[in-house]
């Protein structure tokens, strides 16, 4: 079997390009474009929460030029603060995800396929990159969507044969005169080990044939490889990468759903190539690579960033539309779902036009909201969002008080006119010595008072306060103006209150990783369902400190119900360590619970590193109960020796004794 690209042309529903169709993908193209404009306040809202989140703000020159310009990066610090809670959902636990069957006969299959399921999120679909980023997207933007789809690659290689390298059986076998093609072939695919399911290796092999029947002894091959053949995960920008209509409730039934990507000319030809894409000349491909004007994004992403450009040069690249929208393909007034991509330069030119490829019959794409307040997926809000103000405030605040420091710290100097006498310039020197007229009289230094800055740094943690419990952080209500653990505004906290205190706030953030969880289900059906229709048959993986497992597609077919397994309580490493501390000094010792298991449990949960080196493996648990059995019997063979050699002693004993005193059993 040659192993082919699953979305390939051939492999898909193609739909014919007709003038229909271009006039249908034209007039797509400006409707996505009306409704990108009708998003623009979104937009601008998101650049502007950019900039603050990252530092960026124009110079200030009141009250005077260099005063103080703080952004106290809150935005920044609440994202980074709730980040980790949302990265251990996939990462902190395993398996990601639980696989609950429907019925009996689905148990044992459900279990397989969370194993797999888990191994090859871990393993194969490099997901770790594209989550963390969608994490931050979501708490960003108010949400992220996911892209999904499979990715094949191959790529090439070199490898040489020198006969005078082969062993003599070899030489002798490929010499033989009754040697045929087909014995030639197997007896350099076995020293060379190619994947002969890739018909490209199979006519590399043959061209050597021959080379050697046509008496040449030094070979060159350039065989090819699988390179990638797994699930790709995609996680888009909302503010540049990824478009549908401003009232979109369901991503599923959107009108349209937009996708804006870069790809290199090179990847575009190879593409062609393979057959993903229609073929065009370099000519044409080379017209679609044009000089990008730099929007705002890219302008807020440039300063973030410390880059300087005005047009940049992509002439290496082109940037594409992927766009999933609602066609009738054959004409019985049913619209289907349909998927299309060309040049955002020019609409007209269509790489491919294809019908949903996927067999669990959606679009690939999952929106993942921060919050549920509204219907449409825009109203959900992110971090900055809830941020902002008290962000600004506590800015403008502490710019204030920076400000007035400066003031206090500056003194106000008055000297009569004419009358000091070494001063080349009226600006106050420490130490320095003025001479006058008329004495001090004539020279007058005021220091100015610093009032006010106890009420602004409480002012500052006021709103600290109000910031950090909307998002669900207890920092601030057990801490001071500075931040630093002590005592709030309103004096210290008891051991109840800071406990109630992180109570409310734990609720808060455990709803918000619900809301989170409840929505990755959709993301992770679609990765397993692309598994069922495109993975491997059978498929071998290994758990660690477990035998390796090999699982064929037939026995993991069930009905099943997929539950995320992260939460709050059990993503946090310390969270779960210290319940697990619990849970161990509980049942320790007792006879209704497997010592082992809860040992294995918390060792786990501590390092699995140090639970591989501590724990002993099944083997080495059957080798100590058979050494403990044959030292039980050499201490029962010892204890029969010496029971043996004492009854031995005692007859003895009573045959020395028996002249003396007589038979001691002897009759009467």
């Amino acid at each position: 079997m040659d192993p082919k690209d699953p979305e390939s042309l051939e492999n898909v529903k193609e739909i014919e390009i007709t003038q229909d169709v271009i006039d249908f993908v034209t007039d797509l193209d400006s409707e996505v474009e009306t409704h990108k404009g009708y998003r623009g306040d979104w937009e601008a809202r998101i650049d502007n929460y950019t900039r603050k989140r990252y530092g960026i703000r124009a110079k200030k020159s009141f009250p005077w030029v260099g005063c103080a310009n703080f952004v106290l990066p809150q935005i920044d610090s609440d994202i980074n603060r709730l980040k980790p809670a949302y990265i251990n959902l996939a990462y902190g636990v395993s398996p990601i995800v639980t696989f609950e069957p429907f019925g009996p006969e689905d148990v044992l299959p459900a279990r397989k396929r969370e194993l797999l399921f888990d191994w090859r999120m871990r393993s194969k679909v490099k997901f770790f990159k594209e989550y963390a980023l969608g994490v931050d997207y979501m708490l960003h933007c108010g949400f992220v969507v996911f892209f999904t789809g499979w990715r094949f690659e191959t790529r090439t290689y070199c490898k040489y044969l020198n006969l005078s390298d082969l062993p003599q059986d070899v030489l002798d076998a490929l010499y033989l005169p009754e040697a045929t093609d087909d014995v030639l072939f197997h007896v350099i695919a076995e020293e060379m080990l190619p994947d002969l399911n890739l018909q490209e290796n199979v006519d590399e092999i043959k061209r050597v044939v021959a080379e050697f029947r046509a008496g040449k002894t030094k070979f060159e091959f350039e065989f090819t490889e699988i390179y990638e053949n797994r699930a790709d995960v995609k996680a888009c920008n909302p503010r540049e990468e990824i478009l549908f209509p401003v009232d979109t409730i369901n991503i599923q039934e959107a009108p349209f759903i937009d996708r804006r990507f870069y790809m290199r000319k090179n990847k575009i030809k190879s593409l062609m190539k393979s057959n993903k894409y229609i073929t065009f000349d370099d000519n044409e491909i080379n017209s679609w690579a044009t000089d990008t004007t730099e929007s705002n994004a890219d302008y807020v992403k440039a300063v973030r960033d410390g880059k300087s450009f005005q047009n940049y040069d992509r002439d290496g690249e082109v940037c594409l539309r992927e766009r999933c929208t609602w066609y009738d393909v054959n004409g019985d007034g049913i619209e289907e779902r349909v998927m299309v991509t060309h040049p955002e330069s020019n609409p007209s030119k269509i790489l491919r036009f294809i019908e949903n490829p996927y067999d669990h019959g959606l679009f690939p794409f999952t929106v993942v909201r921060r919050e549920f307040n509204d219907a449409e997926i825009l109203s959900s809000r992110g971090v900055p969002a809830l941020d902002d103000d008290f962000q600004t405030g506590i800015s403008t605040i502490f710019n204030q008080d920076i400000d007035a420091g400066t003031i206090s710290t500056t003194p106000t100097v008055v000297a009569r006119k004419n009358s000091v006498k070494n001063l080349r310039n009226l600006r106050y020197v420490p130490g320095q010595v003025v001479e006058t007229e008329n004495g001090a009289a004539d020279y007058t230094v005021t220091q100015n008072p610093n009032l006010g800055q106890a009420g602004r740094f409480a002012s500052m943690q006021y709103l600290k306060s109000w910031a950090n419990d909307r998002i669900g952080n207890t920092t601030a209500a057990i801490s001071q103006a500075n931040n630093s653990p002590g005592n709030g505004p309103q004096g210290s906290k008891t051991a109840r209150e800071v406990s109630a205190i992180e109570s409310n706030s734990g609720m808060l953030q455990s709803m918000d990783l619900l809301v989170f969880q409840n929505q990755m289900v959709d993301l992770y059906f679609q990765i397993d369902s692309l598994y069922e229709q495109f993975g491997d048959d059978e498929e071998e993986f290994m758990i660690t400190n477990q035998q390796s497992i090999k699982v064929s597609r037939r026995e993991i077919q069930g009905s099943f119900n997929l539950i995320p397994n992260g939460r709050l309580d059990n993503a946090n490493p310390a969270l779960r360590a210290q319940k697990m501390l619990a849970m161990l000094q509980m049942f320790i010792n007792d006879p209704f619970i497997r010592q082992d298991a809860i040992r294995k449990l918390y060792l786990d949960d501590y390092d699995v590193r140090i639970s591989q080196q501590l724990l002993k493996s099944p083997q080495e648990l059957q080798e100590d109960a058979m050494q403990q059995m044959q030292s039980q019997n050499d201490q029962l063979q010892t204890a029969l020796l010496m029971q043996k050699g004492r009854d031995n002693l005692e007859i003895r004993k009573e045959a020395i004794l028996a002249p003396i005193t007589g038979r001691k059993y002897g009759p009467g």
